[in-house]
């Protein structure tokens, strides 16, 4: 991981840490798409560069898992928000590595 990138994530995790607004403000200054879920994925916040990627404004407490239209996989083929990687991470508790999924 590039340690610029690892340093703007041990500073959310800081953040978090503080209060949940610290942490919205951190991921609000990170220049990716970034967004924070609650425990049973409903997304709580998302960045502003979330909106060019997603294509809309993630709805707070009512979009879960994602908030992108439409998912698919690295081969083209829809994938349902129930089943992409965020869904996997937040249900099994665990951190998904090497999976890919494009929002259109």
């Amino acid at each position: 991981m590039d340690m610029n990138v690892e340093g703007l994530l041990e500073g959310v995790v800081a953040a978090a840490a503080l209060s949940q607004q610290s942490l919205f403000d951190a991921v609000d200054g990170i220049p990716a798409p970034i967004y924070v879920t609650d425990k049973d994925g409903f997304v709580l916040h998302a960045n502003p560069w979330c909106y060019d990627f997603a294509g809309r404004r993630a709805e707070a407490g009512k979009d879960r898992w994602s908030f992108a239209w439409r998912l698919y996989d690295m081969k083209g083929n829809f994938m349902p928000h129930e089943s992409c990687p965020m869904a996997g991470a937040i249900r099994e508790r665990r951190p998904y590595r090497g999976l890919t999924a494009k929002a259109k």
